[in-house]
């Protein structure tokens, strides 16, 4: 009942703070904005690990669905990562553009949202000890200071990679 609680004032507050950007309110432009969304799984290296498991969803930012962290932030795979490697290859300044998304334990799709296929959820352990979620067998990470419900890291390129978003059957879509 309380995550019911809590996801219902976050969607709320979410509505919100989109209905004062698109009436023009807010102050910066949302190219403006580069301080880091706050997210239960803040992984901005250093930092403290997190203490729950990080929890999957799913979620349409773009004309396509694609998977979301719990609270509707996009999860995107790094082009420069190998499937079922065991390793990211996101360190230093790129960890800080692209954090890498952390769990304390296994990851769980999010409660009611059955496409996120749970046998496809894994984790592949950092150098520095913490675990990364891994969908279909690629690390997971989230863009830094991409507001919630957008998907502006689609087809990037940066730090000698191109950035994909992760459809719920573990494809990676790297265009519109």
């Amino acid at each position: 009942m309380l995550r019911n609680y809590l996801g219902s004032w976050l969607l709320l507050a979410t509505l919100l703070v989109t209905g004062v950007i698109a009436c023009g309110g807010g102050g910066q432009s949302s190219s403006e904005n580069t301080e880091a969304q706050p997210t239960r799984n803040r992984s901005t290296h250093p930092g403290p690990k997190p203490t729950h498991p990080a929890e999957v969803s799913t979620g349409t930012p773009i004309p396509t669905t694609i998977l979301v962290n719990e609270y509707g932030f996009a999860l995107y795979s790094d082009g420069n990562d190998a499937k079922d490697s065991g390793q990211s290859s996101c360190y230093g300044a790129c960890e800080r553009q692209w954090r890498p998304y952390l769990t304390a334990g296994q990851p769980v799709p999010w409660q009611g949202k059955e496409a996120v296929a749970k046998n496809l959820l894994g984790t592949i352990q950092r150098s520095d000890g913490t675990e990364q979620v891994t969908y279909d067998g690629y690390p997971l990470y989230l863009l830094k200071g991409e507001a919630t419900a957008k998907a502006n890291g689609i087809g990037r390129s940066s730090f000698g990679a191109t950035w994909f978003a992760v459809e719920p059957d573990g494809s990676r879509l790297g265009h519109l």
